[in-house]
C-alpha cells in the first residue's frame, strides 16, 4: 500500500504557478508594447556665439516633431506612431520604442529667437539657437 501526502494548499500553488507564467508572458519583451513615454538621445554643445541642439529621432520626419522657445527654455516635442501592427505570425523580440516624447532645455544666456535654424537629416534633427549679441563674449579695451 503507498500512501499519499495530503497536501492542501496544492491547488492554491498551481494558480499561482499560472497567474505568474501568464503576468510574465504579458510583461514579457517579447510582446509588442503599447505606446509609450521614449526620450530620444540629446546631445547639446555651445560654441561662443551659438547652442547646437542634436536629437537622435529615427523613424520620425519633420512633421512628426515641434520646437518651440519660451523664455529661455527650448521645447522639443513628437510623437513616434507604432507601425500597422500585422495579425499573422508572432512577435519574437520588441525592442523599439514609440509614443510621445518632450526634452526641454534651459539656456543659460539670452538667446536671440528670431534667428533660430532647424534642419532635419537621416533621423538627426539638428537646432542652431544663437546667443544674443549681449550674452556673446566679447574682449574690452583699455584706454591709455
Amino acid at each position: 500500500m503507498t500512501l499519499v501526502r495530503y497536501r492542501p494548499l496544492r491547488g492554491m500553488v498551481s494558480l499561482q504557478d499560472e497567474m505568474n507564467r501568464m503576468f510574465d508572458s504579458l510583461m514579457s519583451p517579447t510582446a509588442p508594447r503599447a505606446a509609450e513615454t521614449w526620450f530620444p538621445a540629446v546631445d547639446v554643445r555651445e560654441t561662443e556665439g551659438e547652442y547646437i541642439v542634436r536629437a537622435e529621432l529615427p523613424g520620425l520626419t519633420r512633421e512628426d516633431v515641434k520646437i518651440n522657445l519660451i523664455n529661455n527654455t527650448l521645447i522639443l516635442r513628437g510623437e513616434k506612431k507604432q507601425e500597422n501592427e500585422e495579425k499573422k505570425g508572432s512577435w519574437h523580440h520588441v525592442e523599439r520604442s514609440y509614443g510621445s516624447f518632450e526634452r526641454t532645455f534651459t539656456l543659460p544666456t539670452t538667446v536671440t529667437s528670431d534667428t533660430i535654424k532647424a534642419k532635419f537629416h537621416n533621423g538627426v534633427l539638428e537646432i542652431t539657437v544663437p546667443k544674443a549679441e549681449e550674452a556673446k563674449p566679447r574682449e574690452i579695451n583699455i584706454e591709455g
